[in-house]
């Protein structure tokens, strides 16, 4: 049996360049979150202290019946994700002096806005909500580098939340948004 080290020290860097499908999971959680943040309160107004937030907002980290249980709830989970292979090799440049390669990819996505409520018509708001706003809101997202982002968005029927939050049985509502996204990554090779 070998002895397996855990390095210790500053974390590692966690952005875009790095992680690109951590970062882009950030970017929709803030989206909703700052969408539901200019609601009025008692509106689904959303604020970062849960004991106080009317609407949680967050990715499959926060999932549990308890979080559900007290408020509605948008949990955000991606999809796969998968290399579009846009060109042959994915090759982009060529540097003589140099003899580095550029190359480039599309990789395609989706972001799925799971709407939690104990009620149906309230899950189906959230997700309507939700959708809209990613709909008239998509240039903020196109911002954040995300592609073909508000298009062919998809609002599911309302199913009970037993396949996502075992044990809830029937008592929680599940209405689901899918938000398809592309996402261009460049890497360079010397």
């Amino acid at each position: 049996m070998s002895d397996v080290k855990i390095s210790t020290g500053l974390p590692q860097p966690q952005g875009v360049t790095e992680d690109p499908l951590l970062a882009h999971t950030k970017t929709f959680v803030r989206f909703l979150q700052v969408v539901f943040s200019t609601f009025e309160e008692g509106a689904y107004h959303w604020q970062p202290d849960l004991e106080l937030t009317n609407v949680v907002i967050a990715d499959q980290g926060m999932l549990g019946n308890s979080v559900v249980e007290k408020r509605p709830a948008i949990i955000c989970m991606r999809g796969p994700a998968s290399w579009s292979n846009i060109a042959l090799d994915q090759f982009g440049s060529f540097e003589f002096d140099t003899g580095a390669r550029t190359h480039t990819d599309l990789i395609a996505s989706s972001m799925t806005y799971n709407c939690l409520a104990r009620e149906g018509l309230e899950a189906q708001r959230l997700a309507w909500i939700c959708s809209y706003a990613t709909r008239v809101l998509k240039r903020s997202l196109m911002r954040a580098g995300l592609h073909r982002v508000g298009e062919n968005v998809e609002m599911g029927a309302e199913t009970d939340a037993g396949n996502l939050l075992p044990g809830s049985g029937k008592d929680i509502v599940l209405v689901q948004v899918q938000v398809p996204f592309f996402f261009q990554n460049t890497w360079r090779v010397a």
